[in-house]
């Protein structure tokens, strides 16, 4: 209390402020001017105080942001460079593979390798992996469609025969003597020799619903 003044501290959303009210005079006449002086240097040590540690929060606030930030970056950091090492294992083991294989294929005479490729794909028949190419909508393409279907096709049964787990390739509503039937024995030589199974039935009557 200075006076007839009285200053209370309140607070309001967390924050501190002063409530200032006017206390009633017993006797006498109020200071005035000297109250005024005494009052408003005191307001300016309050408001430096309240500065200050609004200020101190302020900074604390942005010092745990600034550590959460830094934190999910280092994280982020962490995650990308142990995928970099992943895919480059990766990478390496399939290029250890390759050649372990390359070297093994030069071992080999090509008639040997004829019956070794020959004996996976009859084994894949029995267990491998299956895929459908369904041929059920030749009818409504196009010579150029028709001739790069053909190619696929080819190029299909190569990677095939070359994979180390080949699937087992059906071409279902295969025609003979179709437009696509006429093609392949046009474009790929050895075309009736490939080991796959080409069937009239379409997949639906092929394979139970509930596989496909």
């Amino acid at each position: 209390m200075i006076g007839n003044t009285v200053i209370k501290e309140v607070m309001v959303t967390g924050e501190p402020y002063f409530a200032v009210e006017q206390a009633p005079c017993k006797q006498g006449k109020p200071k005035g001017n000297e109250d005024e002086v005494l009052l408003s240097g005191i307001f300016e040590l309050l408001q430096i105080e309240v500065d200050c540690e609004s200020s101190g929060t302020q900074q604390h606030k942005e010092s745990c942001y600034s550590k959460n930030v830094l934190r999910k970056k280092k994280h982020w950091e962490n995650t990308v460079a142990a995928k970099k090492i992943k895919r480059k294992q990766k990478k390496q083991k399939k290029k250890e593979n390759l050649s372990s294989q390359s070297a093994l294929e030069s071992l080999l005479t090509k008639r040997d390798l004829k019956v070794i490729t020959k004996e996976k794909l009859l084994k894949a028949r029995d267990s491998g992996p299956r895929i459908c190419i369904d041929l059920s909508m030749t009818d409504h393409m196009n010579n150029k469609e028709i001739s790069r279907l053909a190619a696929q096709i080819r190029r299909l049964y190569g990677t095939n025969r070359k994979s180390t787990n080949p699937f087992r390739i059906y071409l279902t509503s295969f025609i003979p003597g179709g437009p696509i039937h006429s093609e392949c024995l046009r474009m790929n030589d050895g075309f009736t020799s490939y080991i796959m199974d080409m069937v009239e039935e379409s997949y639906l009557d092929l394979f139970p619903r509930e596989t496909i």
